[in-house]
């Protein structure tokens, strides 16, 4: 992957397990497993109230970060592993950055990957 500017995508690696894992920029047809993954992912408001524990306000959150943020997925074949979105703050040259990664595939790189990833959009778009 380059050091600056956008990477490649899809971006693809091998978690620190040997499972091939793909990172890519989220589309339309993710919808219903990005909101899989935060049905599942443990502990719910376990980073600052987030994932929302109750279900109406986790869909209304995933709703608002697909509608307003640049958003990237992990996913391990169908499955979505983890999501990293770029949130723009209103009146402000700044962005707030979300990682997520399900708690079956924490500790294997993936968080960091989707970091570099973000880190390199936002560099090549800044």
């Amino acid at each position: 992957m380059k050091k600056t500017g956008q990477p490649a995508m899809p971006y693809s690696f091998r978690s620190k397990a040997g499972k091939g894992i793909i990172i890519r920029a989220l589309s339309e047809g993710d919808r219903g497993r990005l909101i899989h993954l935060y049905e599942e992912f443990e502990p719910k408001e376990g980073y600052q109230g987030l994932p929302p524990r109750l279900e109406s306000m986790r869909r209304l959150w995933i709703e608002n970060l697909i509608r307003n943020s640049l958003n990237f997925l992990a996913t391990a074949g169908n499955m979505v592993v983890g999501h990293a979105a770029l949130i723009p703050i209103p009146s402000s040259p700044i962005a707030e950055f979300l990682v997520f990664v399900h708690q079956d595939f924490q500790n294997q790189g993936i968080g960091t990957e989707l970091t570099r990833v973000m880190a390199d959009c936002a560099v090549g778009t800044g």
